[in-house]
C-alpha cells in the first residue's frame, strides 16, 4: 500500500526492517510490487531472512488480529442484539397505546397527548357558605337562637 501510495521507498525499506515481514513475499506479491516500479534495494530488502518476524512474533501477532476479529464480531452481534431490542420495545409502546379504550370522539383515554380541559373554578357564593355551615357542612356553626315568645 505504501508504494502504491507514492512513498518514498527509503522510508518502505526502513519501516519494513522495523517492523519485519509475516511471511515471505509470494511470486504474486513480487510480481505485483514489481508493476509498481519497487527498486530493485527494496526487492532485495524483502527477500532478506532478517527481514521475517521470528515464528513466536508471527503467531503472536496471528493470535492478536484473531482476538480483534473476535472482539469485533462480538460487538456487531451486540449492537444488532440491542437495535431488535428497541425495535422490539418501539412495537410494544405501538401496541400499548392502540389497545388503551377509545372515548366516543376517538380520543385515546387518560393526558396521553391530550392538553389539559379547563374546568369551570366555581365562583364563592356568601349564602350557599352560610347554608353549608348551619346544614352541618365543613365548618360548624353555633346554633343560631330561637326568638323566645
Amino acid at each position: 500500500m505504501l508504494l502504491r501510495n507514492g512513498e518514498d521507498q527509503q522510508y518502505i525499506i526502513k519501516d519494513t526492517e522495523r517492523r519485519k515481514l509475516l511471511r515471505p513475499l509470494s511470486q504474486e506479491e513480487e510480481k505485483t510490487l514489481l508493476s509498481m516500479n519497487a527498486t530493485p534495494a527494496l526487492m532485495a530488502v524483502l527477500h532478506e531472512p532478517a527481514t521475517l518476524a521470528s515464528a513466536e512474533t508471527a503467531a503472536a501477532y496471528a493470535a492478536r488480529m484473531q482476538q480483534q476479529k473476535e472482539q469485533a464480531l462480538k460487538d456487531e452481534q451486540l449492537a444488532a442484539q440491542a437495535a431488535a431490542q428497541a425495535a422490539a420495545n418501539a412495537r410494544l409502546q405501538l401496541l400499548k397505546q392502540q389497545q388503551q379504550p377509545q372515548q366516543p370522539n376517538g380520543a385515546v383515554t387518560g393526558n396521553q397527548g391530550q392538553q389539559p380541559q379547563a374546568q369551570p373554578t366555581p365562583t364563592p357564593n356568601p349564602l350557599g357558605d352560610v347554608l353549608g355551615r348551619v346544614l352541618g357542612g365543613k365548618k360548624k356553626a353555633s346554633p343560631t337562637p330561637t326568638p323566645q315568645r
